[in-house]
């Protein structure tokens, strides 16, 4: 499994390897689930024995007694992470057995079959709610297989989900900057190309009409209804395409209006001197327009000369 990962260009993090990451001061162990916190994705492979059960996870107390195989897999479910569990065929079926008959299977089993808390664990994970998503397993070939096509839909999912993150918080702080400074909404406005604006506010006022129309068209014939729904449907692309771009137009803006007011701040802040005649472009602010001389408290301020 590590070499199929690598060679697909992903860097998949094995307690066991040489170069996996440690953290001074903490146990072994607790650095496993630190490093599993960075992962963007987490595959589970879950046999007979899940280890022995540890005393100790300090500073994450919580999995006090846990084995690790137990702490880390609960670790992923409770950080939220994409859970990829793949569970043995004969695991599975020792937990039927289990389920129906504890005391039984435990003495039947004995060194042959999966531990009981192996079983235990995985009553705890597919109970859990939402549950992880889960296949059964023979051999590593079973594995390989499914990873192939799980893979590629982890990543598009990731990469659709970063996207959305990414506009969501451009958005947000784009919506910020516009309510606290209007002057910046006031440029944008200005500079935004009034034929798209136009456009879209036309293309609203088209689909308004439209849903009145078929609010009131009980009378119409179906073909007329269905000629209506689909010149809609036209309408709705057009304008979420609009939409798009004059979002997009906007960030841009937003953008230069906020690096250019940055800019003219730092000009204000750095480059206007203390005494008058220093600077050729900028002065002291210490008259007002009618030559009385400020107060010594107000004289921070600056004009263009």
């Amino acid at each position: 499994m590590r070499d199929f990962l690598k060679d697909l260009g992903i860097n998949p993090q094995l307690s066991e390897d040489p170069a996996f990451p440690r953290t001074s001061g903490d146990k072994p162990y607790v650095t496993f689930l630190r490093t599993l916190a960075e992962c963007p994705l987490v595959i589970g492979l879950l046999e007979r024995k899940c280890g022995q059960p540890l005393a100790d996870w300090s500073p994450l107390s919580q999995y006090n007694g846990l084995r690790p195989t137990h702490a880390e897999l609960l670790h992923a479910l409770r950080t939220n992470k994409k859970l990829l569990l793949y569970i043995h065929e004969s695991t599975l079926s020792a937990y039927r057995q289990w389920q129906s008959d504890p005391k039984g299977y435990a003495t039947l089993a004995g060194d042959q079959g999966p531990e009981v808390a192996t079983l235990k664990l995985l009553h705890e994970l597919l109970t859990h709610d939402p549950a992880p998503y889960y296949e059964k397993f023979s051999d590593s070939s079973d594995v390989l297989s499914s990873l192939k096509s799980n893979l590629l839909n982890e990543i598009y999912a990731s990469l659709k989900d970063q996207e959305a993150r990414n506009r969501d918080q451009a958005e947000y702080l784009m919506e910020k900057i516009l309510t606290a400074a209007p002057e910046i909404r006031a440029r944008i406005q200005d500079q935004l190309n009034p034929d798209l604006v136009s456009k879209l506010q036309s293309l609203v006022g088209e689909r308004e009409e439209l849903e009145m129309k078929l609010a009131g068209a009980q009378q119409e014939s179906q073909a007329s209804l269905t000629a209506l729904r689909r010149e809609k449907e036209a309408l709705d692309e057009q304008i979420t395409a609009l939409e798009g771009q004059t979002r997009n137009a906007q960030m841009m803006l937003t953008m230069a209006a906020v690096r250019d007011a940055r800019w003219l701040e730092f000009v204000r802040t750095t480059s206007c001197l203390s005494s008058q005649g220093e600077c050729p472009f900028i002065i002291p602010w210490k008259w007002n327009f009618e030559g009385t001389i400020l107060p010594a408290d107000k004289r921070n301020r600056y004009c263009a000369r």
